[in-house]
């Protein structure tokens, strides 16, 4: 069952690679798996925002491998320094459970744009449906994936409208 959840829990980084894959058209093995071992929740939300800024691949590949590294970086900096002075620090560090919460919730929200709201909406339209409906906490994945796929299609669809109105503005 730990095996299960764990492989379900960590669907999401499917999903993150596939949702950062239209940035990278010419891709490479090496760059594919240098690339995708630094891309965590955090490093994803910020190489998404910074992405649409930044133009060529060239650039966007060396930009994501910077926020990916300095991520790296500042997780193992910190977790030396946290290992070496925490023994001395004299409180409980009994909010941290909250504190995840939070960093995902922070994650979340900075990611809304009006182009996804409606997919964060419907996600959570359908948590609490699912909740109602089917035992355990399978509703979450559940409801997320659903959104997250009505939402990509949603996108597709209105995509080839666009591009045709685009053509018809530039003849």
């Amino acid at each position: 069952m730990i095996g299960l959840t764990t492989l379900i829990i960590n669907i999401r980084h499917l999903l993150m690679s596939l949702s950062v894959l239209p940035y990278f058209e010419e891709r490479t093995l090496t760059w594919s798996l240098g690339l995708a071992q630094g891309l965590t929740d955090e490093t994803f939300v910020l190489n998404t925002r910074v992405m649409k800024d930044v133009i060529g691949e060239e650039n966007r590949r060396w930009v994501m491998l910077g926020i990916n590294l300095g991520a790296f970086a500042s997780w193992v900096t910190f977790t030396i320094l946290g290992a070496v002075i925490g023994k001395w620090l004299p409180f409980q560090f009994s909010g941290f459970q909250f504190a995840l919460l939070a960093l995902f919730i922070i994650l979340t929200t900075t990611s809304l744009s009006k182009r996804n709201y409606i997919t964060y909406l419907l996600a959570a339209i359908l948590a609490i449906v699912f909740k109602l409906l089917i035992p355990g906490k399978i509703y979450l994945i559940l409801s997320v994936a659903l959104a997250a796929g009505i939402g990509a299609w949603w996108r597709g669809r209105k995509l080839p409208l666009r591009i045709e109105q685009k053509r018809g503005t530039e003849h």
